[in-house]
């Protein structure tokens, strides 16, 4: 009996042990619901000070020339006004955990009346959808979700506006919808061997279309078809100039067909029908990082041929290219509106220019490259300040460098602020007064960090996911820890390079610094705010948006938020704050201003959550409890925002006739008590009765209930409910044996075979195991 309880003591403590690591929320944002749509079921919050907070994807604009209409990473499709620069309208795709709701592409019809969007949407695992909005009002007016097995990266309307042609991620190739038939499918080519970016019309209906695999593809248009109206032409053509070919443009007479790259400065002339080279663009003196001479477009009298990408001059300025004589004549050089690479163009009726960069920032030049009117960001770009970010011992007073969000290119980094948390006030230039310090680089040596895939402590590698790139370190001040910001998360690591806890961010964390207490970590990241996390654990704590607004720095616009949604803003920048409702996947997701609740003020309290490292101690648990209510009211959502316990129930007494007589007493009543205790002391679902959560969630498994695929089972479900919002909670309880076999630690299910070593491994659940799933 005594060997029982140290078993069933040791499964106690590795379970507090990973109880602590899942509440800290571990799990990585890749683990959503594989057979629903992957969508938020409450109120969230973001940030829309008019413009789009990150990169611009995609970029498109009616035939009349009167509307662009652009997507970007911010999970919003935004249609403005072509004449004067103006926004018209906001659309809020719905959004979810992680990058869901990510538009990468969309598309406007030749009339101007509908709007395609698409990205990132819905599903991580078994497909997206494409949206079609109706633009006069908004509204999301079909969803199609047919064989869409990957993400949209390329939509675009036939001349006509009755086919839209899709463009997808990875191998999946072509799919064409054909809006006079409910926008069913009538026409795919899945024989890509990679991922494709551009499409192009032709006047006559004719389809050519670019892949990273190297090559072109021309599809022939029959309107006399009874199906499929597209058929291939020939083989694919090998693209003449790069390996990467991104954007292709017919002329308006459909003679010529433009070729941008991806991986190379060129642009490629072809011959519209045959695919045959029949010019060449090399721009000399210049450089070109990623994007190339990506994007390509004509003018609407065919005479003169548009490219930009990452092309730049020595000063760092991104380039517009325009040469005359349908693209073979002599070549002209514009500036367009930032500092970021284009990610599209497109030549209007008189003859002006639309560039989009990623910036993100919307530009129209007239035809001598002359600027007419610019959308730019209203967020801070903190690439490359990963040692200007400076905190004071506690981290009440932080100060950064920025780069002007409003300036064409890249600003010097000496412009510098300083946010006060004591009396939440913001000051430029910061006084030099020495109460705050740099990140600590020195105690132990850790290498490659600085935009580097492979980062290595002591020359050991650093974990990092794939496609991940470590932008930014700071060493904790008794050099036991350090943390790593990067693309994906913000991590802390033991001096021994084991990760301690892991972050997920929609946003690159551009700059980490550790207060000297060693309390809290504060971030700079990449959608321009400033982040205060919990250091024990990575939990946010704050966060404060700076918002240029033409006056002098210290008087620009801020607000300050908890992730509950308690705020203080200045006068304007309150309503910038927004809570984003989801209305199921067939309809646009709606916003209210954080300031239509009053319950969410609360400028007093919020220099305490510091004092306190969590909302509840510095506001109280009631009013918490009461704003969730106001929020749930105010937004018509059918549940309120916030964190959601999720608890795990294990208790086996009996463990089947295979197991050798094992059984305990009190297990399955033990596990029983506490989670009735969990349910009943924090569930959130009445706003009579205060409450830490929001909701609790219960799933219990006693005896036979819990066997090794039931217990794998469920730990699956809830890092899929975790991942949910960043906030949750997860605990673990469980009531059983334990047991070490060939130096492993297992968990014995309901169904445990102790027939021999290898029946006993084959049905156990191993801690290692285990723990992966956590």
């Amino acid at each position: 009996m005594a060997q029982v309880c140290r078993h069933r003591r040791a499964i106690a403590a590795a379970l507090s042990t990973l109880a602590t690591v899942i509440s800290a929320p571990a799990l990585a944002q890749d683990q959503g619901p594989k057979n629903e749509t992957d969508l938020y079921d409450r109120p969230v919050l973001a940030v829309d000070p008019g413009v789009h907070t990150a990169k611009i994807k995609s970029l498109a604009v009616d035939a009349g020339g009167r509307f662009a209409v652009t997507g970007s990473d911010d999970r919003t499709v935004r249609i403005w006004s072509v004449a004067d620069g103006k926004l018209l309208r906001t659309i809020w795709v719905p959004v979810g955990p992680g990058n869901v709701g990510a538009v990468y592409a969309v598309a406007i019809s030749p009339d101007g009346s509908t709007i395609a969007a698409g990205g990132y949407t819905e599903k991580r695992y078994n497909g997206t959808a494409i949206y079609i909005f109706d633009r006069g009002s908004g509204n999301l007016v079909r969803r199609i979700a047919d064989d869409l097995p990957d993400v949209t990266d390329f939509l675009k309307f036939s001349p006509d506006g009755r086919y839209l042609v899709a463009m997808l991620h990875s191998r999946n190739g072509l799919r064409l919808f054909d809006r006079n038939k409910d926008w069913s499918k009538s026409f795919r080519d899945n024989q890509y061997g990679d991922t494709s970016y551009g499409a192009a019309f032709a006047r006559d209906g004719r389809l050519a279309t670019s892949s990273y695999d190297g090559s072109l593809r021309s599809y022939r248009y029959d309107p006399n078809s009874d199906s499929p109206n597209f058929r291939c032409v020939g083989e694919p053509f090998k693209a003449p100039s790069g390996k990467l070919p991104r954007d292709v443009a017919y002329s308006p007479d459909g003679k010529l067909l433009a070729v941008g790259y991806y991986d190379v400065a060129a642009v490629d002339v072809l011959d519209g029908t045959t695919l045959e080279r029949v010019g060449e663009r090399k721009p000399a003196d210049v450089e070109a990082v990623t994007l190339g001479a990506a994007h390509v477009a004509w003018s609407r009298d065919g005479q003169t041929l548009f490219a930009a990408g990452g092309i730049h001059d020595a000063q760092d300025r991104r380039i517009l290219l325009a040469w005359d004589r349908g693209g073979l004549g002599d070549e002209k050089r514009m500036t367009y509106c930032a500092f970021d690479g284009a990610i599209d163009v497109d030549a209007l009726p008189d003859g002006r220019i639309l560039v989009a960069s990623t910036a993100p920032c919307l530009g129209l030049m007239n035809a001598d490259g002359q600027r007419v009117w610019t959308a730019g960001s209203r967020v801070f770009d903190f690439r490359d300040q990963e040692d200007a970010l400076k905190a004071s011992v506690d981290g009440r007073l932080v100060d950064f460098a920025y780069r002007d969000p409003t300036s064409a290119h890249v600003t010097p980094a000496d412009n510098k602020l300083r946010f006060d948390l004591r009396s939440l006030t913001l000051s430029s230039p910061p006084p030099n007064d020495g109460l705050t310090f740099a990140p600590l680089r020195e105690g132990l040596t850790i290498d490659g960090w600085r935009n580097g895939t492979s980062p290595t402590l002591n020359a050991r590698p650093i974990h990092l996911d794939p496609y991940d790139v470590a932008r930014s370190v700071a060493i904790a001040p008794d050099a036991k820890r350090f943390f790593l910001g990067s693309m994906f998360v913000l991590a802390a690591f033991d001096d021994g390079g084991t990760q301690r806890w892991r972050w997920p961010s929609r946003n690159e964390v551009w700059a980490v610094n550790a207060s000297r207490d060693g309390r809290i970590v504060v971030t700079a990241d990449g959608d321009g705010a400033i982040r205060w996390h919990r250091a024990d654990d990575g939990r946010e704590l704050l966060a404060l948006q700076v918002l240029p607004n033409g006056k002098e720095p210290a008087k620009w616009d801020w607000v300050l938020w908890t992730p509950e949604g308690f705020y203080e803003a200045t006068p304007g920048a309150e309503d910038v704050l927004k809570w984003v409702v989801n209305h199921g996947p067939d309809k646009a997701a709606t916003t209210l201003p954080v300031s239509a609740i009053a319950k969410l003020h609360r400028r007093n309290a919020l220099p305490h959550v510091l004092d306190q490292l969590e909302t509840a101690h510095a506001l109280g648990v009631d009013d918490m409890s009461q704003a969730r209510c106001a929020v749930q009211a105010a937004t018509h959502s059918a549940k309120p925002p916030g964190a959601v316990l999720h608890v795990l129930a294990i208790g086996i007494d009996k463990f089947g006739d295979k197991a050798g007589g094992l059984h305990l007493d009190y297990a399955t009543e033990d596990a029983s008590d506490v989670a009735k205790a969990l349910l009943k002391s924090q569930k959130g679902s009445s706003c009579k009765a205060a409450s830490l959560y929001a909701d609790v969630s219960l799933r219990y498994l006693p005896n036979d209930k819990a066997d090794s695929a039931a217990i794998l089972d469920a730990l699956d479900a809830m890092a899929r409910s975790m991942a949910r919002n960043e906030q949750n909670v997860a605990v673990i309880l469980v009531s059983s044996h334990g047991e070490m076999i060939d130096q492993q630690f297992y968990l014995i299910p309901y169904g445990f075979d102790a027939g021999s070593e290898g029946r006993s491994i084959k049905s156990a659940v191993s801690a290692s195991e285990f723990a992966k799933k956590v």
